[in-house]
């Protein structure tokens, strides 16, 4: 998964975001996988489930405010459509 996240980047940067959102969206990216890393969870792209993703959105719901989790799950939908 890590090694997507410079070809997200460029197709947020494609899709003319601006360079605030491509590195907030980055960081997240970026996050997700740390947290993944750091759980024992799968990094592969295509052995991450729904659940492993709730998991992380709940970790960070726990850990900080709801609008940070937010912030930190908008980016995730983006980058499951890329």
């Amino acid at each position: 998964m890590r090694l997507l996240v410079p070809d997200f980047e460029r197709a947020l940067r494609a899709a003319n975001k601006s360079p605030k959102t491509t590195g907030i969206y980055g960081d997240a990216a970026r996050r997700i996988i740390d947290f993944f890393v750091s759980s024992g969870m799968p990094t592969e792209a295509t052995k991450v489930t729904r659940e492993h993703v709730e998991t992380f959105i709940a970790d960070q719901v726990e850990r900080w405010k709801p609008a940070t989790a937010n912030q930190r799950y908008r980016p995730l939908a983006q980058l499951g459509s890329t």
